[in-house]
């Protein structure tokens, strides 16, 4: 937050004026969320349309903006409203068949786990159901002690933005509960601060006969429901308003300002990945900005363009040069490791270690220790492998000259929840472990099959699945 700040626009036109904005922020910042994780998202970013339409309709319209302090470019913005429905019948109804939250998955831990993330009982959707409410399917039905988080779209700074507009509906002072409608990408995210998905069902006719179905958020009455069109039943994501909460607008009060900041068009000269001014030719003209990223061990800025340009021949190069970019800069080291030969656990900065780079390529007949899981060989015990309790540990650097291996230690995350590998353990290597990584020859270990399933540039950001035997 050092060079951002904090701005409320206070009207309705003053949000209508970063429609542009905010459309292009939700499209980067996905594509930045892809680029980093290395997953596939198949969720779609905010569209213009919706974005116009919340702006158009909700009231009130309250919410943040953060911005850059100098440059006035959008990084994150929040929108909050008062929850309203627009159907003819509407119910919260966690235990409807139709609301989309049973559990029809075979493995009881994987299940168990899934339902302390949903109101499974029905309690919280009953809680919901005698909130107060007025007014018909066709104007809109107000419900006035709920809340709704509408937008919300962050280039790094969601949890600012999500603490920022909880903070705020409770200072208010009106709200007992707040809802949003999740992604599936999106659902984890929120279920750290507290929400928990809840069901709801709905008539799409004013025919009172005619079938209930799950609720999809911002539909109206009288559409006709098209699972292709609308998909299934919304992701809808409650939390009970906390009112004795810590304020974290107050917190941030020094970042707060009046004034919508002026916005600095960019030039033609930008940071380059080498740490120099790039000079950009002329008939390619930039126009936005996707993302930058800042490392705190370094001092150079890497920033990633996209090229608007009307040739295609031009338009495939500038996309072949943003995934150079991603990648290069992915693969920066932030611990020295590239500018000494030897590593040390005094440089392993829990938060800041990232996977070893190498450009070494396995052998089938002879696969290297670089990014590996490995277990002590005990070749006179072998027998006896299963009945002991094995130890699996993460090679944090490999010296391949004196086939030296850098270890730290690994342990049991939780379950996978979904996909082929759900019910299976997940792995991740032990925080306190980074501080006490050891030394050993590589004789003395063997590589087990283990997939890097979060993609991560860091570490302890990693998840692995372990194919044990």
């Amino acid at each position: 937050m050092s060079k951002s700040v904090i701005w409320s626009p206070k009207s309705r036109e003053e949000w209508v004026e970063c429609i542009d904005e905010m459309t292009d922020l939700c499209s980067h910042a996905k594509h930045r969320s892809a680029a980093i994780r290395g997953l596939k998202d198949d969720d779609a970013p905010l569209s213009r349309e919706y974005i116009e339409d919340r702006i158009d309709i909700d009231d009130p319209l309250n919410g943040f903006q953060i911005r850059h302090s100098t440059g006035g470019w959008m990084q994150g913005f929040v929108m909050t409203t008062t929850f309203t429905t627009w159907t003819h019948y509407f119910r919260w109804d966690s235990v409807h068949p139709s609301a989309g939250l049973r559990i029809s998955h075979k493995n009881q831990i994987l299940a168990d786990k899934l339902s302390r993330m949903r109101d499974m009982s029905g309690q919280l959707s009953m809680e919901l159901e005698k909130q107060p409410r007025h007014g018909d399917g066709v104007v809109g039905v107000v419900w006035d002690t709920i809340a709704e988080i509408s937008l919300v779209g962050a280039l790094g700074c969601g949890e600012y933005l999500l603490r920022m507009a909880l903070d705020d509906l409770s200072r208010k002072g009106c709200y007992e509960y707040v809802v949003l409608q999740a992604t599936k990408s999106s659902c984890s995210f929120y279920q750290r601060f507290g929400f928990l998905r809840v069901g709801a069902v709905a008539r799409y006719n004013s025919d009172p006969n005619s079938k209930v179905v799950g609720y999809r958020h911002w539909t109206y009455a009288e559409e006709q429901i098209n699972r292709k069109k609308h998909g299934g039943p919304s992701l809808m994501m409650v939390k009970k308003i906390s009112k004795n909460a810590f304020s974290i607008v107050n917190s941030l009060s020094s970042f707060i300002v009046e004034n919508k900041p002026t916005i600095i068009p960019l030039t033609k000269e930008i940071f380059s990945n080498k740490g120099a001014i790039a000079t950009v030719a002329e008939p390619e003209k930039i126009e936005e900005v996707v993302f930058s990223v800042s490392s705190p061990k370094l001092s150079r800025k890497v920033v990633q363009v996209v090229k608007r340009i009307s040739s295609e021949e031009s338009r495939k190069r500038a996309i072949t040069n943003k995934t150079a970019v991603c990648r290069e800069f992915l693969n920066i080291n932030m611990i020295e490791l590239q500018e000494s030969s030897k590593f040390s656990s005094e440089n392993a900065i829990v938060g800041n270690l990232r996977k070893q780079v190498s450009n070494h390529r396995d052998d089938p007949a002879n696969p290297s220790f670089y990014n590996k899981v490995v277990r002590l060989v005990l070749r006179s015990q072998l027998k006896h492998r299963k009945a002991q309790k094995e130890k699996y540990y993460y090679v944090v650097h490999y010296d391949l000259g004196s086939q030296t291996l850098f270890l730290a230690s690994m342990e049991i995350d939780g379950f996978f929840l979904k996909g082929e590998r759900a019910g299976r353990s997940r792995w991740k290597v032990h925080s306190n472990s980074i501080r006490n990584i050891f030394s050993a020859p590589s004789n003395e270990y063997e590589v087990i099959r283990a997939d890097h399933v979060a993609k991560r540039c860091y570490v302890v950001q990693e998840r692995w699945d372990l194919y044990l035997s």
